[in-house]
């Protein structure tokens, strides 16, 4: 088994139990009896995160969250249907009941961990700052004041 695989697999494991625990914690809320009642586990992503959640040449949405999700929607008996949505409105989306999960690389917060349900992580990225290769005056953040800088604002 490859070790893509064999990551996924152990992605579609801990997002199972973490559904499975979230449904539990919550007697009046069974969030897996809903989804398999509903017939849908419906699934919030931007569609423009490669290699995560992505449209490849044909338009089709791919890409590893998409593919750890569809196995997920598998195991619980469900269709996945994916609600392509903004990053800066993706949480507040999900609380208006746009969808039941959030499938978008999302950083673990202390902010996040109080208001949401969180799996355990089933990737790791690690953020960078990447400069021209002739330019060795940036080896650290506190280099980068004065300087400027492309990020996304709203990202961690």
């Amino acid at each position: 088994m490859t070790s893509y695989l064999r990551r996924a697999f152990l992605a579609v494991i801990l997002l199972v139990a973490v559904l499975t625990a979230a449904a539990c914690a919550a007697p009046d809320s069974n969030k897996s009896d809903r989804i398999q009642s509903a017939g849908v586990l419906r699934v919030g992503t931007e569609g423009v995160y490669a290699p995560f959640s992505y449209h490849d040449e044909s338009g089709q949405l791919v890409g590893y969250d998409v593919d750890v999700v569809k196995a997920v929607g598998a195991k619980l008996g469900v269709p996945v249907e994916f609600v392509e949505t903004p990053w800066d409105s993706i949480f507040a989306a999900m609380e208006a009941n746009r969808f039941d999960i959030v499938a978008n690389q999302v950083t673990i917060t202390d902010e996040r961990k109080a208001k949401y349900d969180l799996s355990d992580p089933y990737a790791v990225g690690q953020g960078v700052i990447v400069t021209r290769a002739d330019d060795n005056s940036i080896t650290s953040l506190a280099d980068l004041k004065g300087k400027v800088a492309a990020e996304s604002p709203t990202t961690t």
